[in-house]
């Protein structure tokens, strides 16, 4: 069987805003790889996905920053409280780092992360590792993750045209959280805020799943779910095992439980790759929960470790699937008049160097020309005119502008919360600028606030979710905590323009004014 899950958030609480002292205090380290197989390509685009992080965290975040090689350093000795302050040397300490420590040593940092970092009772805490995953001891590194997965995630970011895969997906796994590549000329945007996404939204635990009756063997055993993210679990059972027509998914969020029920479907077609997906997916259970299994000293090892390499070998064979203990050897059977007499030759082909290894053959390129329009100032008018004067820009913009203009959004967020127009980005969405400061000077409040803040605020947002609705998982979750920010002002200080609520005002407002 397999189980396809969109476990979704729900909509009855997605636009409720929640204070700082209802959020889960947080804290994430990031772990930036500047060892010399990430000089070129790697570490630019390495600090760039590390900087679009650093932007969206949370005011109730904790973060710090490591950079290792051969050897490791950290921005602070303990993690610092998110604020302006802190984000201003995290950039700056970024901006300074290079690919020039060396060889690629992961233990380190990973090692005083989990040593000296004791976490709190109600502390979510979560690495992103940035890396091309250029290490020798995978093994190693695999059990230290794994024994430390109840209190911290993993997330990992590959870079590069040559990163190790199998490293890097399995880290994720290893760790309860997700991984992401970032090869030469992608980009890199949209995967970092996606990845970004599962970092900040909220947990789902204790997950089990219900299959009906009878023994099912799932794989994976234990699958980490994130909302709004489709999930893939297989499960095998015998004959007429699943007396069942729904399988029932439960998890905990926040201390509630919650419950995702999906129809079973039965599928005539004989040749559809079920069995296999499964038996791949089990032998990768077996073969990545091996530190589970064992306990260090345990009478029982060996005889433990024959059990699995024995399920494994089974498994590989029964399904033609390969593994760390099988190999597949193709044979060609030929009449005696075709056989081959002579000597083995050994032959040495070079590997080819992977573009932008180590700087070389950078390919980064010349990107497309910016879209081109122009803007008419309009004239000056009263502010109850405001909304209704002509439309001042009207273009249309491709699918790679459209992120570069969310981008751009997306970095006028403030630390605290709150998006601050600049005259640069006011131009981009052809908003007047100048004739929107002379309205600011009109908004009515109840209680002292950044009037600009404000507005700037609600008609970014407002942007966003008319023009930019199909590229929201690039900024919903980023935005979160400017959402919030804004819906404890409003009820706060309850801001009008000229009599009007002011988010109906800037509605109407975008809405004539702005068309993309």
């Amino acid at each position: 069987m397999q189980l396809d899950l969109l476990p979704e958030t729900d909509a009855s609480k997605a636009t409720e805003s929640k204070s700082q002292e209802q959020k889960a205090h947080k804290e994430v380290i990031f772990v930036l790889d500047c060892s010399g197989s990430m000089m070129g390509d790697s570490i630019r685009e390495a600090k760039k996905a590390l900087e679009i992080c650093l932007r969206g965290l949370d005011p109730k975040t904790s973060f710090s920053i490591y950079r290792f090689g051969s050897d490791f350093e950290c921005l602070f000795n303990e993690p610092e409280k998110y604020s302006e302050t802190s984000l201003k040397k995290g950039l700056n300490y970024l901006r300074d780092a290079d690919a020039d420590l060396g060889g690629t040593e992961i233990m380190g940092p990973l090692r005083d992360i989990y040593t000296s970092r004791h976490c709190e009772e109600d502390l979510e805490r979560s690495i992103v590792l940035i890396t091309d995953g250029e290490v020798g001891n995978e093994e190693e590194i695999f059990e230290l993750v794994r024994e430390n997965r109840k209190s911290t995630r993993l997330f990992t970011i590959g870079i590069g045209a040559a990163c190790n895969e199998y490293f890097i997906k399995g880290l994720a796994r290893a760790g309860r959280g997700a991984s992401e590549f970032i090869y030469p000329g992608e980009r890199i945007e949209p995967k970092v805020l996606r990845l970004f996404s599962k970092i900040a939204q909220e947990r789902v635990t204790d997950v089990s799943i219900h299959w009906g009756n009878g023994h099912i063997e799932q794989a994976p055993t234990d699958p980490a779910i994130f909302l709004g993210n489709v999930i893939t679990i297989f499960g095998r059972c015998k004959g007429s095992d699943l007396m069942t027509e729904k399988i029932v998914v439960k998890g905990n969020i926040n201390g509630v439980e919650r419950q995702w029920e999906v129809n079973l479907i039965e599928s005539m077609d004989e040749n559809v790759p079920i069995p296999l997906l499964w038996a791949r997916e089990r032998i990768r259970d077996l073969e990545e929960t091996k530190g589970e299994l064992e306990e260090r000293g345990s009478r029982q090892r060996v005889r433990r470790r024959a059990q699995r390499k024995e399920a494994i070998v089974n498994l590989s064979k029964t399904y033609g699937i390969l593994s760390q203990s099988t190999s597949f050897v193709a044979i060609e059977e030929r009449e005696e008049t075709e056989k081959t007499t002579g000597e083995l030759v050994l032959r040495k082909i070079p590997v080819p160097l992977a573009i932008g290894w180590h700087g070389i053959g950078s390919v980064f390129g010349i990107r497309e020309s910016p879209v081109k329009y122009s803007v008419a100032t309009a004239p000056a008018m009263l502010m109850e005119d405001i909304v209704s004067y002509e439309r001042t820009c009207e273009f249309v913009v491709r699918d790679h502008d459209k992120t570069d203009m969310v981008l751009e959004i997306l970095s006028l967020q403030k630390a605290e919360g709150g998006m601050e127009l600049n005259e640069r980005v006011a131009r981009l969405l052809c908003i007047n600028y100048e004739q929107l400061k002379g309205i600011v000077s009109d908004i009515e409040v109840e209680i002292e606030v950044d009037k600009h803040l404000l507005l700037s605020t609600i008609i970014l947002l407002q942007v966003l979710e008319t023009y930019f609705s199909k590229e929201s998982n690039l900024w919903r979750d980023i935005v979160a905590k400017s959402r919030d920010w804004l819906l404890l002002l409003l009820s706060q200080a309850k801001p009008k323009i000229g009599g009007r609520d002011i988010t109906s005002w800037v509605e109407k407002y975008v809405q004539e004014n702005i068309n993309i």
